[in-house]
């Protein structure tokens, strides 16, 4: 560092104070600053002197670690390569609790997470589904050659997307008047009703690796056309009423490929209305997107021919406004496969009891996050996730 320079190293500093400790007592704190050079005259001196303690540099320790070495490769680092060569997701959140449990001390999950980092190379990548039959024979061309097609798909859907889907200001006042509607209605009396579906392949998007494992999970099947079982939901802001679940067998046997009108009728007539009617709420409103399997007369009709007179009506939301408006695509239909994700090996045994225990125990505090997110809650901005505020006039 050259004495015309604003900042000064450690080293400069020293030198300037102990030239002033050999010349002592025949030199000040101004006659240093004056042989330096130094712009910030007698007072820097005089600080640099007072500071001589903290500039002699000691290695240092650092804090302590709560894990030793053998406790950080035994309780970390061979748990997630057990679970790697087994092809088994593993993650953090999952280890913590064994962590102290076994080692009977108290550590928070980000100093898992570093230990994980710094001292075991962990790292957290996208997993690669596999049959238990290619997990001794990886195809690695093969499955480059797939990515670069799945990159491709994804691409072409955003500029799809990016060119088409242009939000107007007449669009934001549809939904605005939608949210305005709803905000004076109370949230237990919005019942939400849509489909979504969970494939016999689904496993958890990322898993821990330690170096030198691959991020492998076991499934029954790993293709696209991986069987798929079709659930129909409702829910309102504090209680998820109980789902109908359509395997593929079940959509052979009604001779469909997907969800119908007639069976989201049936779900209707046959399960839905007592559900509705236990909640002793009036009135009721069924809030459906504008899906062609959506047919607001026969729902209304399937309702009243049972008695269910607690549904007082049954909208349609705006066109293209579900992942706005619809509290299922914003959040709850996400939660929900997350969790079925996270149980053990999904097979076509255990998926229909799994994906309903998992609806089933969503708490409410998810469900009025998705509500509010939605601006559903009385006094929520209606034109919050307008796209163009500065051009659109609301």
């Amino acid at each position: 560092m050259t004495t015309t320079s604003r900042y000064y190293d450690i080293t400069y500093k020293q030198r300037v104070v102990n030239y002033y400790m050999q010349h002592q007592p025949n030199i000040s704190f101004g006659r240093v600053a004056t042989i330096f050079n130094l712009k910030g005259g007698e007072s820097t001196v005089r600080r640099w002197y007072n500071q001589r303690h903290s500039l002699d540099t000691k290695p240092r320790s650092g804090r302590p670690s709560i894990l030793s070495i053998e406790e950080i490769n035994t309780h970390i680092k061979k748990k997630i390569v057990e679970k790697n060569r087994l092809s088994e997701p593993i993650h953090y959140t999952q280890l913590l609790p064994m962590v102290k449990h076994v080692t009977n001390k108290h550590l928070s999950l980000r100093t898992l997470r570093r230990y994980g980092k710094e001292k075991c190379g962990i790292k957290m990548k996208r997993t690669i589904k596999r049959t238990e039959n290619e997990c001794n024979i990886i195809h690695i061309i093969l499955f480059l050659y797939k990515m670069h097609i799945v990159i491709f798909y994804h691409i072409l859907i955003l500029s799809f997307f990016l060119l088409f889907l242009v939000v107007t200001s007449e669009y934001c006042d549809r939904v605005a008047k939608f949210r305005r509607w709803c905000q004076k209605i109370s949230t237990n009396k919005l019942l939400y009703l849509d489909e979504t579906a969970v494939r016999i392949s689904e496993s958890e998007r990322t898993t821990l690796v330690a170096p030198g494992e691959k991020q492998f999970v076991v499934v029954e099947e790993n293709t696209s056309y991986a069987a798929r079982y079709d659930m129909i939901a409702v829910c309102n802001n504090k209680q998820v009423l109980p789902p109908i679940v359509y395997s593929p067998e079940d959509r052979i046997r009604l001779k469909v490929h997907g969800i119908t009108t007639k069976m989201i009728v049936d779900y209707v007539e046959e399960y839905l209305h007592r559900y509705v009617s236990s909640l002793d709420l009036y009135p009721l409103f069924l809030i459906i997107d504008q899906s062609s399997t959506h047919s607001r007369e026969k729902l209304l009709e399937a309702f009243h021919s049972h008695g269910c007179e607690e549904i007082a009506d049954v909208l349609f939301m705006p066109t293209k406004s579900a992942k706005r408006l619809s509290p299922l695509d914003n959040g709850i239909f996400a939660y929900w496969k997350n969790k079925v994700r996270q149980n053990e090996k999904i097979t076509k045994n255990n998926i229909i009891s799994i994906m309903t225990k998992e609806w089933e125990n969503i708490p409410p505090n998810i469900l009025h996050s998705a509500y509010k997110h939605c601006s559903l809650i009385p006094r929520s901005d209606v034109y919050k996730d307008c796209t163009n505020p500065h051009v659109h006039i609301h």
